[in-house]
């Protein structure tokens, strides 16, 4: 997920991915309501959603790597 300064600009990154049950984008980790939703949020909230949204990505990161250092396979992403 890209950083932006300007919280007007969406964090899309274009890589937009939904497998299955999965709830969120694999390429800026929002839902589908929250990308629905971007365009009414104040700065504020942008910037919350955003840093929740990074979380999301560190941990799906952390967990997937370490699964794949014990061979498992790969988890889906879902919301908190």
């Amino acid at each position: 997920m890209s950083a932006t300064t300007d919280m007007g600009s969406s964090p899309c990154n274009y890589f937009c991915q939904f497998n299955g049950t999965q709830t969120l984008c694999l390429g800026c980790f929002r839902s589908k309501e929250e990308l629905k939703n971007w365009t009414h949020l104040n700065d504020r909230e942008k910037g919350e959603l955003m840093s929740v949204a990074a979380k999301r990505m560190h941990s799906y990161i952390a967990v997937n790597l370490m699964r794949a250092n014990f061979d498992f396979p790969i988890v889906e992403v879902n919301e908190e």
